[in-house]
């Protein structure tokens, strides 16, 4: 085991109609008793944004409401957020959707508590010094957002995309019910689906040769997301576990001990093309974490077979069978296998190659030169 340090301030809020109870959690964090809603379009349709208004109503809370919030949000409505926040004298952030809203939310608390300009903040995060209290309703998995004291956020200006974190970013509160997936696409649920699942596996194949107490929880929860995703083709897989596994499976508790924290190749790539083409992040991340999957492969045998065995339960695997049996469990969610039938163009990657490096150091257990992403990235684009 090596040594960690773990904090975690979020209260979490689990259950069919915990909705029910927003407002009473929001009394216990603003005082001025006027508050910032940041909506999703969605739940402005499916009568959540409504139940939570009529509780704010009968508790005399006042509200503001910032929506249009995007896939792959950008910053171009904090500013807005901030004068509404300043000029109304608000101490109190509800974000109500998925990962998009939360991040948004996030990202508005910060830009409300500090002085400095928030891309500034966003690109020095150890800047950030205190944050407006966040409280979440969240209603899609995929990301673990509501549970954790990061956001990813777009700059359309530059244009970039970057995560970000600060340990005061965390949600006061998340409210998890069930109830609020009842009315989400098929396709949506099979996107988060995939992100949590690769949210897991770049946990579990950090490049490490050190056994320890995360990975038999890593491995459980593996095994109980593969046993859902295969309830999809008949849709009888079950949103409210699937909720909750994918609060777990971005959450650091599953790196305890570990070398790392995992290897986020895959992301840090992916960032670049959700920018260019807008694509949903799990559609892109799974192709792309493949494509590294298969670039380390020699590097990484003997952790590619261990999970071949401990999680896919396959007698004496070999590193490709393994590797093969995961594409078929992304492919099961819905996934293309590679970037060109996504629409990606092959002149574009150069560009998206030499962004991805910008400023940024990618691989832990190596360094990835620009010709190593260039393998990745082009073994993305043809599939394997």
């Amino acid at each position: 085991m090596n040594d960690f340090t773990f904090y975690n301030p979020t209260e979490i809020i689990y259950g069919k109609n915990k909705i029910n109870i927003v407002g009473e959690k929001i009394k216990e964090w603003t005082k001025t008793k006027n508050i910032l809603l940041v909506i999703s379009k969605s739940c402005q349709q499916n009568g959540i944004l409504d139940n939570v208004l009529k509780q704010l109503k009968k508790l005399d809370i006042h509200y503001f409401i910032v929506d249009g919030i995007v896939p792959n949000p950008n910053i171009n409505c904090i500013n807005t957020a901030k004068k509404i926040i300043v000029e109304n004298n608000i101490d109190f952030i509800l974000a109500i959707g998925g990962a998009s809203t939360v991040d948004t939310a996030k990202t508005i608390s910060v830009a409300a508590a500090n002085l400095e300009d928030i891309w500034d903040l966003i690109c020095s995060s150890n800047k950030i010094k205190k944050s407006l209290p966040l409280g979440v309703i969240i209603t899609l998995y995929g990301s673990g957002t509501e549970m954790t004291n990061g956001a990813v956020i777009s700059n359309l200006d530059i244009p970039k995309k970057r995560g970000f974190d600060s340990k005061y970013m965390f949600p006061k509160f998340s409210i998890m019910d069930p109830n609020t997936l009842d009315s989400v696409n098929k396709e949506y649920l099979m996107i988060g689906a995939t992100d949590m699942f690769i949210h897991a596996l770049e946990t579990y194949f950090e490049i490490t040769s050190n056994d320890n107490l995360s990975d038999p929880y890593l491995e459980l929860l593996l095994r109980q997301m593969i046993n859902e995703f295969k309830k999809f083709k008949n849709n009888n897989q079950s949103n409210a576990n699937l909720f909750w596994l994918s609060t777990l499976a971005q959450n650091k508790f599953l790196s305890f001990g570990k070398q790392n924290n995992g290897e986020w190749v895959a992301h840090i790539i992916s960032h670049e093309f959700c920018l260019k083409y807008n694509f949903p992040h799990g559609r892109v991340v799974s192709v792309l974490f493949l494509a590294w999957l298969n670039f380390i492969k020699n590097i990484n045998a003997k952790r590619i077979i261990k999970f071949g065995k401990n999680v896919l339960n396959l007698e004496n695997p070999s590193v490709i069978d393994v590797i093969q049996k995961i594409k078929e469990i992304l492919v099961m969610l819905g996934n293309k296998t590679n970037l060109k039938d996504m629409g990606v163009k092959l002149e574009d990657l150069a560009d998206l190659i030499n962004n991805s490096l910008m400023g940024k150091t990618i691989g832990i257990y190596k360094k990835l030169s620009k010709k190593d992403i260039n393998e990745i990235v082009l073994g993305g684009f043809y599939g394997y």
